[in-house]
């Protein structure tokens, strides 16, 4: 599998300069959650106010995702990440400017948080679908599971860093960190070339594209998979995004900093999940395989609140990223292959993911 790797990348210049792009990408996302759970917690410590917060940036998510592969199919991947990562600096200018003169209320970050969120769920799908058109089918897994690596990454890292530079420069200056962030992902997409165009095995591709549901509702494991995702979506994200600091700074009293080695040991375990699901055979990437894996994992989760040692609690919550990070690369692969190299248009799928988007980005990230 690290021969699959290195051969992905070795002369691949669009696909490195592509990950180098969602690296930052992943970044602003998960430097964005810290910086906002931060000023809740700053200004009112409350569990209600940040749950709210949380779900507004939620909400945009659950509903945007579909137009955003929309919009990936018509108006192409390139534009829409570049688009979005011109919007993200504005935002991220506004808000910086309201922290510099101290007008970043609970209204105004209750405005930013829906607007990140929409803008964040449109990006997402066009950075996802891109992933087939810089690899061959073969390496559609491996590919998968580096650019899964890297969120996971950022999400293991990602509270550390922001929590060092939020406390040594200011929320006002890593606002602005993020704004150079983001133009610098901008720069690396513009300089993306796309070479390889799927062609669709179905030859009444035009016509699908107008009627997208009806193409894709026609294959029964699509729609299990539609299924499948939006049940695990309403099952995960609620809880992983408030339940877990609630637990960790209400019930449990660990404070903002048990908070964060909880999002740490989430997103190591979903960093090491994605690096499995890499070195996965051919014959475990099924939907069988999937569901099994889903099954084990909401087993876990079921009981995870229960368990009243926090040392199980935390090798719990390990385990339970680790399950998530395999998930998010199986259902990515299993969901592209079926679209891109089978026979139905991807348009309304593309940004369908278990996750986080994640999921555990937010609070595991």
């Amino acid at each position: 599998m690290i021969g699959l790797f290195q051969e992905i990348l070795r002369g691949n210049s669009n696909f490195k300069l592509f990950l180098l792009a969602a690296l930052f990408l992943f970044m602003v996302n998960q430097f964005y959650m810290i910086t906002q759970v931060t000023i809740i917690l700053d200004y009112s410590n409350s569990s209600i106010l940040l749950g709210t917060i949380l779900m507004l940036m939620t909400i945009p998510k659950i509903f945007i995702l579909p137009i955003g592969g929309i919009l990936a199919d018509k108006l192409g991947e390139k534009n829409v990440l570049a688009f979005g990562c011109i919007i993200l600096s504005v935002l991220l200018v506004g808000a910086g400017l309201l922290s510099v003169i101290k007008m970043l209320t609970i209204n105004s970050l209750f405005i930013l948080a829906v607007l990140f969120g929409v803008f964040i769920a449109v990006i997402l799908p066009a950075l996802y679908s891109s992933v087939p058109k810089f690899v061959n089918k073969e390496q559609l897994q491996a590919a998968n599971s580096l650019l899964q690596f890297f969120n996971e990454g950022v999400i293991f890292i990602g509270p550390a860093i922001a929590g060092l530079a939020i406390a040594s420069i200011g929320n006002s200056l890593f606002f602005l960190i993020m704004v150079f962030m983001s133009l610098v992902a901008f720069y690396w997409i513009t300089k993306l070339l796309f070479p390889r165009k799927i062609s669709l095995k179905n030859k009444t591709s035009q016509k699908s594209k107008a009627t997208g549901f009806k193409y894709i509702f026609r294959d029964p494991l699509i729609v299990i998979l539609v299924l499948f995702t939006m049940c695990l979506n309403f099952l995960v994200i609620g809880p992983l995004q408030v339940g877990i600091p609630i637990l960790a700074t209400d019930l449990l009293k660990l404070g903002v900093e048990g908070y964060g080695i909880f999002l740490s040991i989430f997103g190591l375990g979903a960093l090491f999940g994605s690096l499995i699901a890499g070195m996965l055979s051919s014959r475990y990437q099924t939907f069988r395989t999937l569901c099994y894996l889903v099954m084990l994992f909401s087993v876990l989760w079921a009981v995870f609140s229960l368990i009243p040692n926090n040392f199980l609690l935390v090798l719990v919550l390990g385990l339970c990223g680790l399950l998530v990070g395999i998930i998010n690369v199986l259902f990515i692969t299993i969901v592209d292959s079926r679209i891109i190299f089978g026979v139905i248009p991807g348009e309304f799928l593309l940004g369908k993911r278990v996750k986080q988007e994640r999921i555990p980005h937010y609070f595991c990230a």
